[in-house]
């Protein structure tokens, strides 16, 4: 909930994996809608099939979320 958090950019770091337990940061298309009540839902549109680590950020601290 952005209301809560004050103003701030938000930001997005996406990591593929390369091996086992190794990622490696990427780059792929993201988009970020707002929604009611000042959340917002992050989209991602990886260009092949992989595990991903995603990292949000709000205000320069991370966003915990599913």
């Amino acid at each position: 909930n952005v209301n809560q958090a004050g103003p701030g950019k938000i930001f997005v770091m996406v990591y593929s994996q390369t091996d086992d337990n190794q990622f490696e940061p990427t780059t792929m298309p993201i988009q970020i809608h707002p929604l009611p009540s000042n959340h917002m839902r992050i989209a991602l549109s990886p260009s092949k099939v992989g595990n991903y680590r995603v990292y949000v950020g709000y205000r320069n601290l991370p966003v915990n979320g599913k």
